[in-house]
């Protein structure tokens, strides 16, 4: 129209008229009035589903493991109520982040020493912690049952005796058991302690044991031979410092033929030693000898009195083996001849010359006085003096008359009781001496001496019998050391030395200083990640060691169990009994609590791969929450004009927001007569009624209950309603929820509490401090990250649920079903998929269900999932049906990563796009494979969507240089459980629970023209 009533109007922007502004003004009002109509159906679906109450995802809080550290010396459990608060200062935030406790803990003074893996079916002992030591093994844990970890099993007798086991040539040993109540219970001792399959003796020598030689049994007799020349060196044990011999039992097992060692028993025990020789002429060569203060050979021959004997010459002979044996047989022998020597031999004889003399008196010969070692006296040093050893005469007189040549000669006599060590010519040893005492012609001015010459000078030891006990006796027996020795010197009292682990089951044991009485106490249990099924979930039964009378005995102790038998991390809370048992375990003593797996199902092989492995385990470790508790609050009343009901409603709106849980309670003090007030108390509604002194009703709070609509609410019903996310509170209107009295200025009050999101999600260490003090608590901490806080979901998110809960209805049926509830359960979902009839194991299984679940906060993070995993599982099981609603049947799991790495060769034409090429080929596949945004859609990946590698050519070409790829192939990488492993891309198809991550690519960029 404007051309034929406005032709002066040209409607050029380079030349503005009037008219060109009021067309702009018309353009610019048009379009906002079009995009506002082209919104109204996408406002009328927001209003359709607030209709029925479509909710954004409210935020969740975070959750922590606190511990709470006590002072030194505390003297009694501190109680440390629900509601603690507690606070982390995070840097960037304006203000400390919030926790409270979840629930009431009794901090126990109690320190838990001690932490053992014990299998009486295998004969395992194994120290996971001592003293409090850490259980992390570099993020692998120690496995609580099985096979792994060093077994401290010991079955072992120890036997000490300092003369009778100080040797150093081949020896035996002869070990005669006694049992006087049961003649045959010794020779079945002797039979299985010489059995070489089932023990092994051992001698200590050069810092380690060695096995004998031999070992033979026969009647109440063990033989143990040594046919080497190994020193047996001292050994301390039990603080005593001596020389040791111990026979080792293998194991007791169940599985195993030693189990029998479990019947040997005997009373008392007698040994002997014996010198082993393999000739006749073999022995012991002495240690040292001297003639006085002279150091003699006797191997290549020597003169042990001199050559010029003299009156109490001596001759020191020192062996420590040998001497040391008291009450042995002892004999030395050696070859022996005497060397003639003359005193004066070039001295002329003297002649008294005539002029005429006979012949014979010229060749008159002088004959010298033959001088020999007319008696030797034989000593030994008892320890105050020098004593004669008890010898037979003839050997005193040995070199009383010379013989021709070489011959034999014996010293025997029986090794004196009393005999000392000495020291002679600065060496300690044990000596026996020969002391000259009497010698024939001994003043003799011709004399030529007869000295006697050794050579060849052995010992040898032995007993007729055995005639020593053990000077100590020790048995050592899960890892507890007991002295026998005054059993098994006085007799009468028999005993087994080997003793197995009572009972059949395999268990955990918790060591504690003091008992840990009172409660609740807490003990948290972080496990590394595995799938269990219910079929794996094994019975525990927890006990305690109580006192009765002047024994003890096993008692059940009744436990909170939220691992669910080791099968997943969580708490262990329990109140401790009165009546502890201080009691020896395991070489410990201590106050004993014990978690058995009663169903034996840990003592399988089979079940090797499925062993619980802990991580930590800690004592005043409770839940907190990140939330701020409000009390009282009277929330701002808020009026608006309702067009619909044509008429004025109101709602109340909450401080703070989000809001996380509440108590709203109304204040009906004038509006209920007593009998309501009882009518009331009878059907279970809460009331706070407040009184005078004489008792009279002042004010009735009575405590409505949160719907999520009031369509199936009756015109009595104390409903409400409310937006967790905004902290709008909605009430009846006396038709569809009871209308609020109209009186009051506060009317209504509210108890909730208000928190959640990301920010909750504070590192390790940063919640430390109490905001209120508490007596002797030193001080707190999260030993690992707080996880599970999450925001409220979006707008767009709701948009998609929300048309979702007409067809599911709020039940599982069908695995779809599955999916959009787990969404709905949890804001921090990002991809979730049902598998129908298959267990976390991955197998088939009917009635089960395993839902993938990957987390928006991000990939292999367990702390978060483990949060995520619990509040999912939990609403699903109650909105599925009854034959799948049980722990086991429904089970949420993590997805396995699948690390994509592409290898491949590309070509360009020109040099200088080499290395830009590359850099954007990789960021080009790291952008595609990003499991949230990735893909071709930018949706990310699917979880178990196939790769397949003929996906990545026309990405790789769409960088403009590439002109070819001759080569592109995929590296596979399956993780998951902490363990990665390659895998065959062809068998991607067999994950379905896996989900796409980047891998490390390998890009080689060729220069072609």
């Amino acid at each position: 129209m404007a051309p034929y009533y406005t032709s002066e109007w040209r409607f050029r922007p380079e030349e503005p008229d009037p008219g060109t502004a009021l067309s702009l003004m018309f353009a610019h009002l048009l379009e906002g009035n079009i995009k506002r109509l082209n919104q109204v159906p996408y406002k009328s679906f927001l209003a359709f589903l607030n209709h029925f109450n479509v909710e954004l995802a409210p935020a969740r809080p975070a959750l922590a493991q606190i511990t709470f550290k006590l002072v030194e010396g505390t003297p009694e459990p501190v109680l440390v109520e629900k509601g603690i608060q507690l606070a982390a200062d995070i840097a960037g935030e304006t203000e400390p982040i919030r926790f409270e406790t979840a629930r009431t803990i009794l901090l126990t003074t109690a320190d838990l020493l001690e932490v053992l893996a014990i299998s009486p079916k295998r004969d395992r002992i194994v120290i996971l912690s001592e003293d409090g030591s850490s259980l992390s093994n570099n993020g692998q844990g120690y496995a609580l049952f099985g096979d792994e970890g060093e077994n401290l099993q010991e079955h072992t007798i120890y036997i000490q005796h300092n003369f009778l086991f100080l040797i150093e040539h081949p020896a035996f040993f002869e070990f005669t058991f006694f049992h006087a109540q049961h003649e045959g219970a010794a020779m079945e001792t002797v039979k299985w302690l010489s059995d070489v399959e089932k023990v092994q003796w051992e001698y200590y020598s050069d810092g380690s044991w060695h096995a004998f030689d031999r070992v033979y049994g026969h009647g109440s007799v063990i033989r143990l031979i040594k046919l080497n020349h190994k020193r047996m060196d001292p050994f301390e044990y039990d603080e005593s410092l001596g020389y040791w011999i111990r026979c080792r039992a293998f194991t007791l097992a169940e599985q195993s033929s030693a189990s029998e060692l479990g019947k040997v028993q005997f009373e008392r025990m007698l040994i002997k030693s014996e010198f082993a020789a393999a000739t006749d002429d073999d022995g012991i060569i002495p240690d040292r000898l001297y003639f006085n203060d002279i150091q003699l050979n006797a191997e290549n021959g020597c003169e042990p009195f001199g050559d010029f004997f003299a009156q109490y010459g001596l001759f020191y002979v020192a062996n420590k083996e040998a001497f040391s044996k008291r009450g042995a047989q002892l004999k030395l022998s050696f070859d022996a001849e005497f060397l003639q020597h003359r005193l004066y031999p070039d001295m002329p004889r003297a002649i008294n010359w005539k002029p005429v003399m006979k012949r014979e008196i010229v060749d008159k010969v002088d004959i010298p006085d033959v001088v020999t070692i007319a008696s030797i006296q034989w000593e030994y040093w008892n320890g105050r003096s020098w004593a004669m050893l008890p010898i037979e005469s003839e050997a005193r007189k040995m070199f009383d008359k010379p013989w021709d040549g070489i011959a034999k000669r014996e010293l025997a006599f029986v090794c004196p009781e009393d005999i000392e060590e000495i020291v002679v010519n600065a060496e300690e040893n044990y000596w026996i001496r020969g002391r000259i005492v009497q010698i024939n012609n001994a003043y003799s001015p011709n004399a030529i001496y007869y000295a006697p010459a050794i050579q060849r000078l052995r010992i040898r030891f032995g007993y007729e019998q055995p005639l020593f006990s053990p000077q100590r006796l020790l048995t050592i027996n899960n890892l507890d050391l007991k002295d026998r020795t005054n059993e098994i010197h006085s007799g009468g009292m028999p005993f087994r030395p080997f003793l197995s682990l009572g009972g059949q089951a395999p268990a955990v044991w918790l060591g504690f200083d003091i008992p840990p009485q009172r409660g609740p106490i807490n003990l948290f249990v972080v496990l590394k990640q595995r799938q269990v099924t219910a079929s794996d979930v094994p019975f525990i039964e927890w006990e305690y060691l109580k006192s009765v009378g002047g024994s003890s005995i096993w008692a059940p102790l009744a436990v909170a169990d939220d691992t669910n038998g080791f099968t997943r991390s969580g708490d262990i809370q329990f109140v401790g009994p009165q009546d502890f048992a201080h009691e020896t375990f395991f070489g410990k003593k201590r106050y004993w609590i014990r978690a058995v797996n009663r169903d034996g199902r840990y003592n399988l092989d089979s079940e090797s791969t499925m062993m619980p492995r802990i991580l930590h385990l800690a004592l005043n470790t409770t839940l907190a929450v990140q939330q701020n508790t409000i009390v009282h609050e009277l929330p701002r009343k808020m009026e608006f004009y309702d067009t619909a009901q044509e008429q004025t409603s109101e709602y109340y709106v909450l401080a703070a927001t989000p809001v996380l849980e509440e108590e709203v309670w109304v204040d009906e003090t004038e509006h209920l007569t007593l009998n309501e007030i009882e009518l009331l108390q009878q059907t279970g509604i809460k009331l706070n009624i407040m009184e005078d002194s004489e008792q009279e009703i002042l004010r009735v709070w009575v405590c409505y209950r949160r719907v999520e609509q009031f369509l199936r609410s009756g015109s009595s019903d104390r409903h409400y309603m409310i937006d967790h996310a905004t902290g709008r509170l909605s009430f009846g209107n006396g038709k569809l929820g009871k209308a609020l009295p109209r009186t009051g200025v506060d009317l209504v009050r509210v108890t909730y509490t208000s928190g959640g999101g990301k920010r909750g999600n504070v590192p390790a260490g940063a919640i430390n401090t109490l905001q209120s003090s508490i007596a002797f608590i030193e001080g707190v901490t999260n030993l690992y990250a707080a996880a599970g806080g999450c925001d409220a979901g979006t707008i767009e998110e709701a948009v998609v649920r929300g048309p979702k809960r007409f067809t599911h209805r709020n039940r599982a049926v069908i695995a779809e079903d599955f999916e959009w509830l787990t969404r709905e359960a949890h804001p921090n979902v990002a991809k979730v998929k049902c598998l129908p009839n298959v267990n976390v194991k991955l197998e088939k299984e009917i009635g089960t269900l395993s839902i993938v679940v990957l987390p928006k906060s991000g990939i292999g993070n367990g702390a978060h999932f483990q949060e995520l995993k619990r509040q999912v599982e939990a609403s699903l099981l109650e909105k599925t049906a009854s034959n799948i609603a049980f722990f086991g049947n429904l089970q949420v799991m993590e997805p396995a990563l699948l690390e994509i790495g592409i290898q491949a060769t590309v070509w360009v034409r020109n040099m200088d796009d080499v290395v830009p090429v590359e850099r954007e080929l990789t960021r080009k596949l790291n952008q595609f494979l990003d499991t949230l945004t990735g893909n071709a859609d930018g949706k990310g990946w699917n979880i178990g969507q196939i790769v397949h590698h003929s996906m990545f050519y026309a990405l790789l070409k769409s960088v403009g240089p590439v002109v070819h790829i001759p080569q592109l192939s995929l590296d596979v990488y399956k993780v998951e459980n902490g363990e990665r492993v390659e895998w065959n891309p062809e068998k991607i198809v067999d994950l379905p629970h896996s989900v796409v991550v980047p891998g490390q690519h390998r890009l080689i960029v060729e220069l072609h023209k």
